[in-house]
């Protein structure tokens, strides 16, 4: 079961790494020459290698060996970035996800043919063993004998906080060959230096190359000399001259002695190392001529113990029992506040005070912790963008802005759908072909510009494309064909592009792979509306398209108004709203259902005529002004204004999904249920009757 857990958890770590990844690629095509992107593409798949053969992913080890080998000879300029590169590194990337997702036996075909792609992006004429989809060959020395190595890992104080991990380092040094690896521990504080440095001799049929790829992250913390070529360890004397020198107990390995016994000059291509003079002393001597288990175990246990995190991951199932803990705790508040009111009792008060306090600030800790920002998005519509614009053989440029915005986390995740759906429509509907764009004196590259922003407790998502905008007048027709206008309509502009929301209804001359359904945009909108969202379209033809999407901070907890009509809460949420104020029904008879708000003329909805309920009003209402889009109010009358209530929202079934003007309910201290008013449908509804 551990190992499953450690399984898994590789399994997370590469998915995220292959992200990281998959953007640098995209940057990468845009400057192909940027070494820090081809170094990075080398080190996560020099990273994800080093693992994956020890939860038994050969084929993931297979992949990544193979890939970075391609740009180890990129670094070595004996390879160029090119379409077909990073294309091949990309279907890598889709290639690995599937294995960890769906296991390695069930993805032959495919294993098979990036293997064929892999080669034909090499350099070497036949593609070569080192693309053979089965093993992983050595690039060992020239001839494939055998050299003894002396190393030296002196790591940084800083290690850790970097992230590097020793034991890995270890291991794959253990791994390289045959030899003794000898832990040392400073006596003293030495500057700059981690507490811990290890000695190694080994022999190995590995090119010094491979040795130093080992080091990736740590370079200048390593220094390797050549004692010898061929095996040393093959020689008894050469052992016995190992362990005598152990079982005097040198303070190190005392290099020159081996050097000179082994009869082998010093390489001078190889880095040296440091001299006896600046060597420390060891603290304990192993006289095994390997580590034993119970070291590496202890010493990877100090490593795990100095190391500080600054984040952990945390899996959405608990962050979504949290925010229940914290609805249940807003709810007992309420409660306690009950009590108090009905028995007014100071100490009780003072109780309420503080676990009023308390739960605020637990509440807004919680739902930070769920907020994720936009960001998280991007990386699959970059790549859909690139993918599909080359399909389609168009030119575009994706631009993002305000991508830092957060939402909350369960938004975050119905999101995607509904942006890629948009996203398409601008790739497919809306950027012209390169042809048809220089013809009508555009550039030849198409732009969708993505924008996030915060506006209140609301966040704004805008989707811009400088495309070809829609026809209204083609609009119309189609509508008139399909039944949904009358040749005597007089439709807005406004009015023709809500029409794209309708299931079914499309412009596209024929049906692809891509859209034409009509199946698109319906989705999205019904999407949005079930994260209590909004969506309007705004388009010129010839200039492009404009989606935005307009959508609550969170979904869970929210600040309203509660208010009641007849015996019946309703909660408004606060928001929107910009004053409450008393009238009369006379003076709404009076002034054919309007009122005066800041010096105009304002539409009000009369909830108890709009929702249906029966007897009569009290002699004097109340009116909730609300602010909606574009600054417009709307006055909502209703009998009573209760107060400020924190809503923990929860959902009314399936049995009563359908409820017009309903979002949802809140339980109250008391243990009854206020509805949650949707009062940008009942606007909409308002706007479509005086039309």
């Amino acid at each position: 079961m551990m190992l499953e857990q450690f399984k898994q958890k590789y399994i997370e770590e590469v998915n995220d790494l292959l992200n990281d990844l998959e953007d640098t690629v995209l940057v990468l095509e845009q400057n192909p020459g940027s070494a820090d992107g081809i170094n990075q593409v080398f080190r996560v798949m020099h990273t994800i290698k080093g693992t994956a053969g020890m939860y038994d992913f050969k084929t993931v080890e297979k992949i990544t060996h193979d890939v970075e080998s391609i740009y180890g000879k990129i670094r070595d300029s004996s390879l160029s970035v090119s379409t077909e590169v990073l294309n091949v590194t990309l279907d890598g990337v889709d290639l690995i996800r599937n294995l960890l997702k769906n296991g390695e036996s069930s993805l032959q075909e495919e294993v098979a043919a990036f293997f064929v792609k892999l080669a034909a992006v090499s350099s070497d004429s036949d593609g070569g063993e080192m693309f053979s989809p089965v093993g992983v060959a050595d690039s060992g020395q020239a001839g494939g004998g055998f050299v003894t190595y002396y190393l030296l890992f002196e790591p940084e104080a800083d290690i850790k906080d970097r992230g590097i991990n020793i034991s890995g380092i270890l291991s794959d040094i253990d791994a390289a060959g045959e030899g003794v690896i000898m832990p040392r521990y400073r006596t003293g504080d030495a500057a700059g230096k981690y507490n811990t440095y290890w000695e190694a001799v080994f022999s190995t049929q590995k090119s010094y190359q491979d040795l130093t790829e080992i080091f990736l992250f740590v370079e200048d913390e390593v220094k390797i000399t050549k004692l010898a070529d061929g095996d040393l360890f093959k020689n008894p004397d050469f052992i016995a001259e190992l362990s005598s020198l152990q079982e005097a107990e040198q303070n190190y390995f005392d290099i020159q002695k081996l050097a000179a016994f082994a009869g082998g000059g010093k390489n001078p291509a190889v880095q040296q190392p440091l001299s006896a003079e600046e060597k420390p002393v060891k603290k304990a001597v192993n006289k095994e001529n390997t580590v034993s288990a119970e070291e590496k175990i202890i010493n990877r246990a100090v490593a795990a113990a100095d190391t500080k995190t600054s984040s952990v991951k945390v899996d959405s199932d608990k962050l979504d029992e949290l925010m229940n803990l914290v609805s249940e705790l807003v709810t007992t508040k309420a409660e306690m506040m009950l009590l108090f009111e009905k028995y007014n009792i100071q100490e009780l008060g003072t109780l309420c005070e503080k676990v009023d306090r308390l739960s605020n600030r637990f509440k807004d800790n919680a739902l930070s912790i769920r907020l994720v920002p936009i960001e998280s998005l991007m990386l699959r519509f970059q790549r859909l963008v690139r993918d599909l614009s080359a399909e389609l053989g168009k030119k575009i440029d994706f631009k993002t802005d305000g991508t830092d915005t957060e939402l909350d986390k369960t938004i975050i995740d119905n999101l995607s759908v509904p942006l890629m759906h948009i996203i398409r429509n601008s790739i497919d509907h809306g950027i012209e072909s390169p042809e048809v764009r220089l013809a009508n004196n555009k550039s030849e590259h198409g732009l969708i510009k993505f924008t996030a922003f915060y506006s209140g407790n609301n966040v704004f998502i805008q989707i811009q494309d400088d495309g070809a905008g829609m026809d209204c007048e083609a609009l119309r027709k189609k509508a008139i064909e399909r039944g949904l206008l009358k040749p005597s309509d007089n439709p807005t502009d406004k009015q023709l592009m809500e029409l794209i929301f309708v299931p079914g209804f499309s412009t596209a001359e024929k049906v692809t792979g891509i859209s034409g359904r009509g199946v698109g945009m319906d989705v999205v909108k019904q999407n949005i509306v079930k994260l209590r969202g909004e969506i309007e379209v705004t388009s010129e033809k010839g200039l492009g398209t404009a989606v935005t999407i307009k959508l609550p901070f969170t979904l869970s907890i929210i600040d309203t108004l509660l208010v009641s009509i007849d015996k019946t809460l309703l909660l408004v949420p606060v928001y929107m709203i910009d004053s409450c104020t008393q009238i009369t029904r006379r003076q709404l008879e009076a002034d054919n259902g309007r009122f005066i708000y800041e010096g105009e003329p304002t539409t009000i909805i009369d909830l108890r005529k709009e929702l249906e309920f029966s007897g009569k009003p009290p002699k004097t209402e109340h009116v909730v002004v609300v602010n909606y889009k574009d600054d417009m109010h709307v006055g909502l009358i209703v009998d009573k204004i209760i107060g400020e209530h924190q809503a923990v929202l929860k959902s009314l079934g399936k049995y009563f999904a359908n409820q017009e003007y309903i979002s949802g309910g809140s339980i109250l201290g008391d243990g009854s249920i206020a509805l949650v008013l949707d009062v940008p449908k009942l606007i909409k509804q308002m706007e479509k009757s005086e039309n």
